[in-house]
């Protein structure tokens, strides 16, 4: 037993220790104190492994249980919440593939152990309940939790993407029925952390205006429903004159700092009385560097949209980038004849088997199921300006 015991602290102590310096190098600030945790608790498993090898050194006949060992009831103890915390995320996930089972069983198997010796230990021994040093062991793992808690809770709602956009139109010069134009759109990151742009377009839209007609009921009421802002408030929509991106797709805005784009264009002042400058902005809390590329065609929408962009989300630590599903954050601009462009982002799944029938599953609400907390921050901003005769 004692045997099999080493081996299994050893086990401990290098998944632990291996994911803890993946995720330092390579994911980041954020995840540096739970993994820091995750190494200390290896080294302290290394260690008991150590001692139970020792004692069997010294005599093999001896018969000892392993939560006599206190740096065993130590180590073992802590990994309960590591382990746990790599299941509850299989658990979560809506695509399951062999890599995913094998791992979730060994850590299913790692953590069931774990408990045995952890319970074994309150009921052979309930003394160690008035020890100090057992208030060391329920110390660290409530420490690895409140770290889960804090990168997976608090920070996602708390690190919203927050800018100011201004959007201004101004005529340069009129020469006869022609009015030189001239758009500027400038957005300021006033948060904390950077942001990444998985879409920013803006869109100059001529209109006629009839004030000899007051708006009716239907009117009112067709301009406040949806969630974003449909612009029907009777003034009947010309067309398009102008439209473009502000930011490339997976570009970042890091905090205070200030993009302007500035913009000329012609336009006749008889065919439209106003204009009206609309800027709509996608944003995602910087996690990494978007490969943005165009989408597959067998995605949900209709393939000739206009634009149809997507990018993998970069997994936040090394247990979620194995077991995790792979959200795409999916950015289409769609617009009519009849309508300004309207810019829409949707996540969804990527890690699924072409031939699993579950596959029409990928819809929008499929990684929120997964991660409520991935969503994008959609600002809409609008200037009108009004061509006088």
């Amino acid at each position: 037993m004692l045997w099999a015991l080493s081996f299994v602290l050893v086990i401990d102590a290098v998944t632990l220790a291996a994911s803890g310096m993946v995720d330092i190098t390579a994911y980041g600030n954020p995840q540096i104190p739970w993994a820091f945790l995750r190494i200390i608790v290896a080294f302290v498993n290394l260690a008991a492994a150590v001692e139970v090898l020792r004692v069997i050194r010294l005599n093999t006949a001896i018969r000892r249980m392993p939560w006599e060992f206190p740096t065993v009831l130590i180590g073992q103890a802590s990994v309960i919440p590591m382990f746990i915390v790599p299941i509850m995320m299989e658990v979560e996930s809506l695509a399951h593939d062999s890599i995913d089972i094998f791992l979730t069983a060994i850590f299913a198997s790692l953590l069931a152990v774990a408990i045995g010796i952890s319970f074994g230990a309150l009921v052979a021994r309930p003394e160690y309940l008035q020890s100090s040093w057992a208030i060391f062991i329920a110390l660290l793992p409530l420490a690895s939790l409140f770290q889960f808690w804090y990168q997976t809770f608090y920070l996602p709602t708390h690190e919203r993407p927050t800018v100011n956009v201004e959007a201004d139109l101004e005529e340069v010069r009129r020469q006869g029925a022609v009015s030189q134009m001239r758009g500027t759109v400038t957005m300021e990151n006033v948060g904390k952390a950077t942001l990444s742009t998985l879409g920013s377009i803006y869109a100059v839209t001529g209109h006629s205006m009839d004030t000899e007609k007051p708006m009716v009921r239907d009117d009112v009421r067709n301009a406040l429903e949806g969630n974003r802002v449909p612009w029907m408030d009777g003034i009947p929509h010309k067309g398009v004159l102008k439209v473009g991106r502000l930011v490339r797709p997976g570009g970042h805005l890091t905090p205070s700092q200030k993009n302007s784009t500035s913009f000329v264009f012609d336009v006749h002042n008889e065919a439209q009385q106003k204009l009206r400058l609309i800027v709509q902005l996608s944003l995602l809390v910087h996690s990494g560097d978007l490969d943005v590329n165009p989408c597959l065609k067998d995605h949900e929408y209709d393939p000739d949209l206009p634009s149809c962009l997507e990018a993998a989300i970069p997994a936040s630590n090394m247990f979620r980038d194995i077991l995790g599903d792979r959200p795409l954050a999916r950015t289409i601009v769609t617009f009519s004849s009849s309508a300004p462009p309207k810019l829409l982002t949707r996540f969804q799944i990527s890690d699924w088997d072409p031939k699993d029938k579950r596959r029409k599953r990928r819809g929008a609400g499929a990684a929120q199921e997964i991660n409520p907390f991935l969503v994008s921050r959609g600002v809409t901003m609008s200037s009108e300006y009004r061509l006088d005769p």
